[in-house]
């Protein structure tokens, strides 16, 4: 649609709005691999969240979608525990609209979330 970006902001907006769909999440944690040890070399566990989602449409369609915060980047946070990571170890997020999405944790333990759990507000379980 040619004519989109010579719309008014706040018709723009809600359009970007309205595209978000409820989504199923599958939010899954994988650790180093590292030994958690006071080894003298240094290395210890820690966890990283990962997600096979692919990242939302709109997300990928333009600068203002993604300004717009209709999704956010989270569970970044637990990542900090990556003071034991290398530092070549890069930040992973997942992409979500915590008022739509559905996360999944699957079988995981709860205490693997622990770090994020106040974000969440639509959980799915597994026993």
């Amino acid at each position: 649609f040619h004519y989109f970006p010579y719309l008014p902001w706040e018709l723009r907006a809600r359009v970007w709005e309205l595209s978000a769909e409820p989504r199923v999440v599958h939010v899954r944690t994988v650790e180093s691999g590292n030994p958690l040890s006071d080894a003298s070399d240094g290395k210890k566990e820690y966890k990283t969240v990962f997600s096979s989602n692919p990242i939302p449409a709109m997300l990928q369609a333009c600068r203002e979608s993604r300004n717009l915060g209709v999704y956010r980047q989270c569970f970044s946070e637990g990542q900090r525990i990556l003071e034991f990571a290398p530092k070549t170890t890069r930040i992973r997020y997942v992409w979500l609209n915590l008022d739509l999405d559905l996360i999944d944790i699957g079988k995981r333990d709860l205490r693997d979330l622990k770090f994020v759990a106040p974000t969440i507000k639509r959980l799915k379980l597994e026993r």
